[in-house]
């Protein structure tokens, strides 16, 4: 499948049913957003876009449409706003005049909540890296399909210049797990589409994993609200392959851009080149953004190579990458779509795009779990 075709349906839930769980499928076709009346649950067709994928809501009274980049690995709701330099009247000093964004003075229920939540930034950060991620904190009512709530925002206050072009999107929709004593989330709540699930859900419990603040993604302050598991087996075929003794190693979930690629160590993907006998390229538009260099292998060879495998702590299920997900097909060319973190043993890494071709993705917000099947095709 191009990946520019691929659309990936995501269970968007009613934000205030009795359970708490999100789920989605990957790559699957839809129509577009529907509920689901039966359990409450609706469907949010999302996009796919270099930065992930891309998803409506709105915001405000009267509603404006805010199309936001859908994020697993941020917390709650980030809107590009009027405000610039820490002045709503400065907008196109900081944006460009094209870039879509949640004017808050045109919605009458717009409320700032800086009484309640200080203003925070965030340097470095994984959306601006080394300039300011500063953000005010206002709530607003947002909807999803057939629901609507008060949320509270992160309102952006720009302090550098984006005026070279807009992005596609005008805000990013965290879901990242709530751990207890976070006092700023967001929580959607509902249920998850078992027409989609072959078999049964595996269910495993997330882990707080600190190292991803040192190799992943680095924040100041740091941030530690991820879907992780403690990955207890990785494999190529059947040949196991060393995890980091001393940190343990965290399997995080993100299906954006760092969710591109196999997770791999660097001592595991080097064993795939040998296996393999890939040889060095350079590209232009690689696969993922991964530091890793990329390597080329012969197309009519790749139903030999071995498929890459996980186990999760939970269970012994092995959950399989095969060659054909992680094999990128580019133009005349096959490249190893390998994405790593780290050096030598694996210590952790980014479980997205090309681990969740096949697979159905559950994330339960009440529990913290994350549940896993095969997609039912």
């Amino acid at each position: 499948m191009h990946a520019q075709m691929m659309k990936l349906s995501m269970i968007l839930l009613p934000l205030l049913a009795s359970n708490g769980i999100l789920s989605n499928a990957s790559p699957i076709s839809s129509n577009g957003g529907h509920s689901d009346s039966n359990d409450g649950s609706f469907d949010l067709l999302l996009t796919w876009s270099p930065f992930g994928f891309l998803g409506n809501v709105s915001i405000g009274t009267p509603p404006q449409t805010v199309t936001s980049f859908v994020d697993w690995t941020w917390i709650g709701q980030y809107a590009f706003t009027t405000t610039c330099h820490g002045n709503p009247e400065r907008t196109l000093d900081c944006f460009a005049k094209d870039q879509a964004i949640f004017n808050q003075s045109r919605s009458h229920t717009f409320r700032n909540e800086s009484a309640s939540y200080p203003s925070r930034t965030w340097n470095p950060n994984h959306f601006f890296f080394y300039e300011d991620l500063s953000v005010d904190y206002a709530s607003d009512i947002e909807t999803i399909g057939p629901s609507s709530t008060r949320l509270t925002i992160q309102a952006a206050d720009l302090h550098f210049n984006l005026t070279d072009a807009p992005y596609p999107f005008a805000g990013v929709y965290g879901l990242s797990p709530v751990f207890k004593g976070d006092n700023d989330g967001l929580q959607t709540l509902g249920g998850y589409n078992d027409s989609l699930v072959r078999g049964d859900l595996s269910w495993y419990d997330i882990e707080f994993f600190p190292e991803v603040n040192v190799v992943d993604f680095v924040y100041e302050p740091a941030l530690y609200n991820y879907w992780t598991l403690n990955l207890t087996k990785l494999s190529l075929g059947d040949k196991t392959q060393a995890l980091n003794e001393s940190t343990g190693a965290g399997a995080i979930f993100d299906h954006a851009s760092y969710g591109r690629g196999a997770p791999l160590s660097v001592n595991a993907y080097a064993e795939l080149i040998a296996e393999t006998a890939a040889t060095p390229i350079t590209l232009d538009s690689p696969p993922n953004n991964g530091n890793q260099s990329f390597y080329k292998v012969d197309c009519s060879t790749t139903a030999d190579f071995p498929p890459i495998r996980y186990q999760f702590q939970g269970h012994e299920r092995l959950w399989e990458i095969t060659p054909s997900n992680y094999v990128e097909k580019l133009g005349d060319l096959c490249i190893l779509n390998v994405r790593t973190l780290g050096d030598g043993d694996f210590i952790a890494g980014n479980f997205g795009e090309t681990f969740a071709k096949d697979k159905y993705v559950v994330f339960d917000f009440e529990k913290n779990k994350v549940g896993l099947a095969d997609l039912s095709w």
